[in-house]
């Protein structure tokens, strides 16, 4: 598996552990809560709507890739700490 087959795995799984997290979080109020909610589920959306070139753009772009992959696991992280 190489490197960008790698990234495309850990993006993918970022993508499914996040939607994992809002359907646990569903149930929490707070308007700090509900306004992360609210962006992650924009950022889903958009990561969804771009995994038809995925592939293509991570072996142009692997550093991004890589970026963007520490930025989602951040954000669960700091969601999930703050449970």
């Amino acid at each position: 598996m190489g490197t960008s087959d790698k990234v495309l795995h850990e993006l993918r799984a970022v993508v499914g552990d996040a939607e994992e997290l809002l359907k646990e979080t569903a149930g929490h109020t707070g308007e700090r809560i509900e306004k992360a909610r609210q962006r992650m589920e924009q950022s889903l959306r958009r990561a969804r709507a771009s995994t038809g070139g995925l592939k293509e753009q991570v072996r142009e772009h692997p550093w991004t890739a890589v970026s963007l992959s520490a930025l989602a696991g951040l954000i669960a992280g700091v969601l999930l700490g703050r449970r």
